[in-house]
C-alpha cells in the first residue's frame, strides 16, 4: 500500500529564471509550503509563500490554482529585502485539500495580475490530501485515510475510483 505525505515543509523550489542582459542577470523563484495543517487533510490549511529575490519594491504577482479548480491571486511590491511574501487561507474549508496547487509568480508593475511583457514567469507545486488513486488504497479501512472525501465506506471510495470521481461519495 502507498503511503500519502503530508506536504508541511517548503515546496519544491521553483525553476531559477533569469532574466535581463548577461551582465546583472536577476533571477528570482517562488516557494510554497502548507501551513495552519494541525494534522493529514486539515480544513484549516493555507498556503504560505514567497517569492524573490528581486529589486526592492518591484511589484510582483502570484496566481493560485488549486486542486479543486477554484483560483485566488495577490500583488504587491517586494520588501526592502526583496521578497514579495503572503498567506492565502480560508475560514470555511482549505482549497488546498484534494490534490495539486499551482503558484505560479512573475513581475506586475500595474498590479493587474497579468504578468508583464518579457516577465520571466516561474512556477512551483504543492499536494495536499490527494484523492485516492487505486481501489487498494480504499481496503483495509484505507478509505478513512480520505477525510475530505468523506467515503462512507470501503465500497464507496471503490466506486469513487472506478468511475474516475463520477460517482462522488456518498459520506
Amino acid at each position: 500500500m502507498r503511503k500519502r505525505l503530508l506536504l508541511l515543509g517548503p515546496a519544491v523550489l521553483a525553476c531559477l529564471v533569469g532574466f535581463g542582459g548577461s551582465a546583472g542577470a536577476t533571477t528570482f523563484s517562488v516557494t510554497a509550503q502548507v501551513v495552519f495543517a494541525s494534522g493529514p487533510c486539515d480544513a484549516t490549511a493555507g498556503l504560505q509563500f514567497s517569492v524573490g529575490p528581486v529589486a526592492p519594491f518591484t511589484n510582483v504577482g502570484v496566481l493560485v490554482d488549486y486542486a479543486n479548480g477554484a483560483h485566488e491571486g495577490a500583488a504587491g511590491p517586494a520588501s526592502v529585502t526583496g521578497f514579495f511574501e503572503g498567506i492565502f487561507s480560508s475560514s470555511g474549508g482549505s482549497p488546498l485539500i484534494g490534490g495539486t496547487t499551482t503558484i505560479t509568480a512573475f513581475l506586475d508593475a500595474d498590479l493587474n495580475l497579468q504578468p508583464d511583457a518579457g516577465s520571466p514567469i516561474v512556477t512551483t507545486t504543492v499536494t495536499y490530501c490527494p484523492p485516492p488513486l487505486a481501489a487498494d488504497e480504499c481496503k483495509k479501512g484505507g478509505f478513512e485515510n480520505f477525510p475530505n472525501l468523506a467515503f462512507k465506506n470501503q465500497g464507496d471510495c471503490v466506486s469513487f475510483i472506478e468511475t474516475a470521481g463520477a460517482n462522488p461519495p456518498a459520506g
